[in-house]
């Protein structure tokens, strides 16, 4: 049986990439031939380019000429990674031609990752399997709708796509209870498939950033709080702050690392001493690696923050959420790790009996 794979994997995002390559791999594991569907959303495509358009407000088009230069070198290392980690399709599709596919693969898995957020996808229904024959076999793992419920003026027709799912899965508990209720089906909450392999095969792809002495790794997409609670961090430790700042306006003491590849995002995060984030990917990989993290929820975007919660409630790790009793405490933060594990491995059981039971049904 082929399997072909709706995700994002174009998209210039650490996360996306990641947990592409995961859930291929994963898949291969459990005996299938596995690609990714090489599908352009048009709309994820806009939010990639190197320079904005001539129609964009002056700051917002000065801004995307500033970030021009990180944006090519960012495009040339993720498509480095793609050519040498990830298996697409030899066929590239777009929304007019993606209903081809049904030729080429037996079963189609869409997930992880927030496929299901109209506001990311443009309510793109490519990633609601709309395309499929009904003699196909569809099936989400992992998969994300942004926030807890879907919006009412999307709930309708989502739901109707999503009812011909022959196995669905998300990622967030909030969406399983919300999508068991209204579609009277079992939703599992499975984890998101960068816990499907073991941490030897992160640590072989992971490469070093030659920095030799520990670090605090900040890594931040929207809560620039976070570095207040680094600085707390590094006057406890001494320790130097390295940090992905989310524009090149942000200004703040320590090392700035820009453009890097997918496997050197893991390496920074292997070789902290501690992290700092406000990103779901970068929590999942300090699991991963079993490093100290504190993780800051999102104030401006708190739809977001149930995939974060979700999994920290999962793992028995809720302390980690960053408060303000962090600010006062006297020690460097600590990470235990114990039951987490236990935790963590059986939910990594449940998470591969789901997807090998929806494969092989």
């Amino acid at each position: 049986m082929k399997v072909g794979v709706i995700t994002f994997h174009r998209a210039l995002n650490y996360g996306a990439v990641l947990q592409a390559y995961a859930l291929q791999q994963s898949i291969e594991r459990l005996g299938y031939q596995c690609e990714i569907v090489d599908y352009q959303c048009q709309h994820l495509l806009r939010g990639s380019r190197v320079l904005p358009q001539i129609n964009a407000g002056p700051r917002t088009f000065l801004s995307g000429v500033a970030h021009a230069p990180l944006k090519v070198t960012r495009h040339v290392l993720f498509r480095r990674f793609r050519s040498r980690h990830l298996r697409t399709s030899l066929r590239r599709y777009d929304a007019a031609s993606i209903s081809e596919a049904n030729a080429h693969f037996d079963t189609f898995v869409v997930g992880s990752d927030q496929v299901w957020n109209p506001a990311l996808t443009g309510d793109d229904d490519t990633y609601l399997l709309a395309f499929c024959n009904d003699s196909k076999k569809k099936i989400s793992y992992a998969a994300s709708l942004g926030r807890s419920e879907f919006q009412p003026e999307h709930e309708d027709r989502y739901l109707r796509q999503l009812s011909s799912f022959d196995a669905i899965s998300v990622r967030e508990l909030d969406s399983s209870r919300y999508l068991s209720r209204v579609l009277k089906r079992e939703v599992p909450c499975v984890l998101d498939p960068v816990f499907l392999l073991p941490t030897e095969e992160w640590i072989a792809l992971s490469r070093s950033s030659g920095l030799e002495k520990p670090y605090i790794f900040v890594y931040c997409l929207h809560e620039e709080s976070v570095y207040r609670y680094a600085e707390h961090v590094r006057r406890l430790t001494g320790l130097p702050v390295v940090h992905v700042p989310p524009s090149l306006r942000t200004r703040v003491a320590g090392t700035r690392v820009l453009a890097f590849s997918p496997e050197e995002f893991l390496g920074w995060i292997r070789n902290a001493a501690f992290v700092i984030t406000d990103s779901f990917h970068a929590l999942a990989f300090s699991v991963v690696f079993s490093r100290p993290f504190k993780a800051q929820m999102k104030l401006a975007f708190p739809e977001l923050n149930s995939r974060m919660s979700s999994l920290l409630s999962v793992l028995g790790l809720e302390e980690q959420v960053l408060s303000q009793r962090d600010y006062e405490s006297t020690m460097p933060p600590v990470t235990n790790y114990a039951d987490a594990m236990v935790r963590l491995a059986a939910s990594r059981q449940r998470s591969l009996k789901f997807l090998e039971e929806a494969l092989r049904c």
